[in-house]
């Protein structure tokens, strides 16, 4: 077949109608080009959920994957930083440094002035004008300055306990949603272990009534396993919560048990360091002693020295000038401070008391959380040995269950074992978290240096 050219001739004429259809088409296919992409780019946006954000105008929340995710060391030393209790303790700062300007501060000078005027008989006048000043004799100016620096480490001791407290209060409840994450995992294993048995028993056509009889069984375990992970997710999900509003940062779990609670403090020589509790103790009861011995001296009383400007006339004679003169001694018959010193030597004593009682309940604590980390120490490794000889025989009982030569019973018997020995190792993992925190509460600082002065020093 040959195909040839038809060339119109130069005096033929215009065909508009064949042009005019030409155009046409030509503009169909231009919009419904644009409609396609316009489809298109429908259905692209189709996938996105109704009311989710596209990832260019995803928000910079809490969960965006942008953002860094603190794990458990740099979370407690951010709280450090930036909870309210450092605002606390920077407000108990200033009111104790306030104690220490004002038992510094001398007493202020009394301007006086007096005029003296007769009315009948010979009229003369008198005019003095003076300063009267306050002298302190018995060294109770002094003892106040001692005792308001001592009551002002006292504060700053407090206000580190206080703080180191308020993080160990965060980093347990770290651990907490650790720990419901971790339980989470292993009821997830337990079931997803046996939705793995449903599915190879659905495949088997015609396998009977016992396939029928192991599926139910299978699935109602399932069930179970599911149902009873509502409470850690509870848990996990409120942990959560808690957790990035406090910080208004996300937070990364720990996932290694190995690593919640951090490393265990060390122990003390002969000589452990001092607990911030402990210290304040010590300050509250010297700063007392040193209050009564300042009351003690009472004894001395305290003058005002009076100098000032004197003139003296009258209408008969001529105006005197000169000075006068005065010496106020109050006399301690009866107040000379015994009251006060009473009251104080009662509060050093009451301090002392509880020092005792601190330093005693410290040192039983220290020496309890030492037993159990070497208690949980010995039991640890055992355990894991356990755990992965349990998943070994649940496997094992796994392939001779689809092999057609083991009991379904054995199975979940066995997946059963194997998620007990898992949740006990978990709740091995939070008792040894719980004694880490203990020892370092009774230590009063943290192990890991990253947490250093944020955690374990005064108020900035």
């Amino acid at each position: 077949m040959f195909f040839t050219t038809h060339r119109p001739s130069s005096n033929q004429k215009t065909d508009w109608q064949s042009v005019f259809s030409c155009l046409l088409l030509v503009l169909s296919c231009s919009v419904a080009s644009c409609g396609g992409a316009t489809a298109g780019g429908g259905a692209r946006a189709s996938t996105w959920p109704a009311g989710a954000p596209s990832h260019a105008n995803a928000p910079r929340g809490l969960g965006a994957t942008s953002l860094e995710r603190l794990d458990e060391i740099h979370a407690t030393r951010h709280f450090c930083q930036t909870g309210p209790e450092v605002a606390v303790a920077r407000g108990r700062a200033l009111l104790a440094s306030a104690g220490v300007t004002e038992a510094a501060t001398r007493p202020n000078p009394t301007l006086l002035g007096a005029h003296d005027r007769s009315l009948t008989g010979e009229r003369d006048h008198e005019t003095v004008v003076g300063i009267e000043i306050p002298i302190s004799l018995g060294g109770k100016r002094g003892l106040m300055k001692s005792a308001a620096a001592a009551r002002q480490a006292q504060i700053e001791l407090e206000s580190s306990h206080q703080r180191l407290v308020a993080a160990l209060s965060f980093r347990r409840a770290f651990v907490r949603a650790s720990l419901a994450r971790a339980r989470l995992d292993v009821l997830q294993a337990q079931q997803d272990a046996y939705e793995f048995l449903v599915k190879k028993l659905e495949r088997l056509e015609g396998s009977g009534e016992n396939a029928q009889l192991d599926r139910d069984r299978l699935l109602v375990e399932a069930e179970l396993s599911a149902a009873g992970r509502v409470s850690h997710e509870l848990e996990l999900t409120s942990q959560m919560a808690w957790l990035e509003t406090v910080l208004d940062a996300s937070v990364e779990l720990t996932a290694e048990l190995g690593e919640l609670g951090g490393a265990a403090p060390p122990a003390d020589g002969r000589t452990p360091a001092t607990n911030p509790a402990v210290a304040a103790l010590e300050k509250a009861a010297e700063a007392s002693r040193i209050e009564a011995d300042a009351a003690r001296r009472k004894r001395v009383p305290d003058v005002d020295l009076f100098a000032g400007y004197r003139v003296v006339g009258s209408e008969a004679s001529e105006t005197g000038h000169g000075f006068s003169l005065s010496l106020s001694v109050p006399l301690t018959l009866f107040d000379h401070g015994q009251a006060e010193a009473q009251r104080a030597e009662a509060r050093a004593a009451i301090a002392s008391a509880k020092l005792g009682q601190t330093e005693r309940q410290s040192r039983a604590e220290r020496q309890a959380a030492r037993q159990r980390l070497t208690a949980i120490a010995q039991t640890m490794p055992r355990l894991k040995k356990a755990v992965e000889l349990a998943k070994k025989t649940e496997n094992g009982a796994q392939r001779l269950y689809l092999a057609g030569e083991g009991e379904l019973l054995a199975v979940m018997q066995a997946t059963r074992s194997r998620t007990e020995l898992e949740l006990l190792l978990i709740e091995l993992a939070g008792a040894r978290a719980d004694a880490i925190m203990t020892l370092v509460k009774a230590r009063g600082r943290f192990a890991e240096t990253e947490l250093g002065a944020a955690c374990n020093g005064a108020a900035p």
